[in-house]
């Protein structure tokens, strides 16, 4: 019999409209796909919420979800997949690190971005393999990303892999043939590999890497100009990101961030670079012109905002400044941007936290930018959402899109709700 003093708790608890049925625990990563979204709790298991039509939940089904609902570890039991250590979300499919450097993946995978050398999709996680012929599970991955049709993962030895769709060289492995088991991404025709890379990100069909010198490398298409080498044409290899004042390889990058047709980069002073697409002003720097090789600006003089992080959604911006509040700028059309309002900006906005105040949203320590909504993690283990909800991607309950963030986990409250829950149900 249960303790009737937790259960009556619970049910105070319950009256109290304390709990929240997504139950979603303190989280310390987050994600954003196209129409869905991910976080990852502090105890190690996944929670996924919004479209599910190729199974990017990872919860056994195709039936979206409007709150976060765990990732199954499997397709004969409802336990949750465990000790993940690292998210990432693609168009339609969803990948996750595991503390022992391997990667599994769920969703869509007609064109093998699963990596588990098939085309078929799947509703639970799979787990990513090394080659066709071995079928071991890939290993020594310390960082992921997802692409449109494609994935990619980060070797502790600076070495990238890539697999699924490659019709403009997203694969980077000097070939545009789809592999549906990772193969190492290259420098040059000559086959060397790409090395020293400490971090990477996946646009929808262009790839970014930041090496140990903050040298950014990309591969993959190139329509007006995402890869920043000053030309169109798609690459088949990793090519460098080159400085406009030089036509050197751009140096002295600390992030980097991959959208659909432009790319963000943060220098060690703050500056915030961005080349590509420009016709709704996600590059940020005033204009709506198009650049092929990198434009740089200052978000302020005020070293509390120096911008520390960017990351790219479809048509447009966020960065993360020192102080924990983040900016936004570009496409506008459903609230994307998080600054109560549905105008589109050429220039950075700052992301409030309510329709009543120009508050910031603040003490925030990652972001996350999908098709048309974002996502924020403070610092108490809490995610907000704002942007597109047509499928539910912003967990609150609803299919209503929303300009502000909206909070739809509590740290502690529902941490003790988690584990009141749990409790409950054993």
């Amino acid at each position: 019999m249960k303790n009737l003093t937790i259960l009556f708790v619970y049910l105070i608890l319950i009256s109290a409209n304390i709990l929240y049925a997504n139950c979603l625990p303190p989280a310390t990563a987050i994600a954003a796909g196209m129409h869905h979204s991910l976080a990852l709790a502090e105890d190690g298991t996944v929670w996924a919420w919004g479209c599910n039509n190729n199974g990017q939940l990872g919860n056994n089904s195709s039936t979206p979800s409007q709150v976060p609902i765990q990732v199954f570890s499997s397709t004969t039991s409802n336990n949750p997949l465990t000790n993940i250590i690292g998210i990432a979300a693609g168009l339609s499919h969803s990948l996750a690190l595991s503390n022992d450097s391997t990667v599994w993946a769920w969703g869509h995978n007609n064109d093998g971005q699963l990596g588990n050398n098939s085309t078929t999709n799947s509703f639970v996680p799979v787990q990513v393999v090394s080659s066709a012929l071995s079928l071991k599970p890939l290993t020594n991955i310390v960082a992921i990303a997802a692409g449109g049709f494609y994935s990619l993962g980060l070797s502790y030895d600076g070495t990238v892999w890539a697999w699924g769709y490659n019709n403009a060289g997203q694969l980077g492995n000097n070939s545009t043939l789809t592999s549906l088991t990772p193969v190492q991404v290259v420098a040059s025709a000559s086959s060397d590999p790409l090395t020293n890379i400490v971090a990477i990100s996946a646009g929808p069909n262009h790839p970014l890497a930041l090496d140990t010198n903050g040298m950014i490398w990309a591969w993959g298409n190139n329509q007006l100009s995402k890869l920043g080498n000053g030309s169109h044409t798609k690459s088949l290899t990793a090519v460098c990101v080159l400085d406009p004042r030089s036509s050197n390889p751009i140096t002295n990058m600390i992030a980097i961030a991959a959208g659909d047709y432009h790319s963000l980069a943060v220098a060690e002073d703050g500056t915030i670079w961005s080349w590509g697409n420009n016709n709704v002003g996600q590059l940020g720097n005033g204009s709506i012109s198009p650049s092929a090789l990198p434009s740089h600006f200052t978000l302020s003089s005020d070293p509390s905002t120096q911008i520390i992080a960017v990351k790219a959604g479809l048509s447009y911006s966020l960065a993360l400044a020192k102080n924990g509040t983040g900016f936004a700028w570009g496409f506008n059309l459903v609230g994307e941007l998080g600054n109560n309002s549905t105008a589109t900006s050429s220039r950075p906005v700052r992301i409030v936290a309510s329709t009543i105040s120009d508050d910031p949203l603040s003490h925030i320590v990652d972001l996350a930018a999908g098709g048309l909504h974002s996502l924020a993690l403070t610092s108490d283990g809490t995610v907000w959402t704002w942007g597109n909800n047509e499928f539910g991607q912003l967990g609150n309950h609803s299919n209503v899109s929303s300009p502000i963030p909206i909070q739809i986990s509590s740290g502690t409250t529902n941490f003790l709700w988690y584990k009141l829950k749990n409790y409950l149900l054993d």
